[in-house]
């Protein structure tokens, strides 16, 4: 219970720190990759299904393409802001596994690396963002993105800017799906998405 208390004011402390000006300014990703970091390494304290004793860290697979730049770049980025955090903090929080792909073809078998807690999708070119949410589904495994649209076609948690400040976004049907069990604490400062 105080451990509960405890990673929700850390949420919420997060979703209140205004957003930089020049970070605004990214293509398709409205949230500082550091923010992004600290976010997710919260939110997954909340899935119920996810929860085990003393946990560590959790790990997060990047489907992202070697091909496209802001795609690759931002995969980089976050095992990067993942390390300096896992310093910061003695050793808990995320770590992420890069998991390149080309085509959706690729998503399955990338998606199979054992101890996977969730797959975060950077931007992707020509890949049907609905049909990698059926493999994250039929895999049973969380699907995380800093793309908000990508909530809209079926990713499960995404992060979105308002005004300047942090929004969580809940797909709660695609979270479901994939067997997520969010807390209320969660979904009441979320925007939650029913589709």
């Amino acid at each position: 219970m105080r451990r509960t208390v405890f990673s929700f004011a850390l949420v919420a402390a997060v979703f209140l720190v205004p957003l930089t000006p020049r970070l605004l300014q990214a293509q398709e990703v409205e949230i500082p990759v550091d923010m992004q970091v600290s976010l997710f390494s919260r939110i997954l304290t909340f899935d119920r299904a996810l929860a085990k004793p003393a946990r560590q860290e959790f790990v997060i697979g990047i489907l992202y393409q070697k091909n496209v730049r802001i795609s690759s770049e931002l995969a980089a980025e976050l095992q990067h802001a993942a390390d300096v955090q896992q310093v910061q903090s003695g050793g808990q929080g995320l770590r992420f596994v890069p998991l390149p792909i080309r085509d959706l073809g690729d998503v399955e078998s990338a998606i199979k690396t054992p101890q996977l807690d969730a797959v975060y999708v950077t931007p992707l070119r020509l890949i049907d963002i609905r049909a990698l949410s059926d493999a994250t589904r039929r895999r049973g495994i969380l699907s995380l993105t800093g793309v908000p649209e990508y909530v809209e076609k079926g990713i499960a948690v995404g992060l979105e800017s308002a005004g300047n400040r942090a929004q969580i976004i809940v797909n709660l049907a695609a979270a479901t799906a994939e067997g997520a069990d969010f807390s209320a604490k969660l979904l009441n400062i979320a925007r939650v998405v029913q589709r």
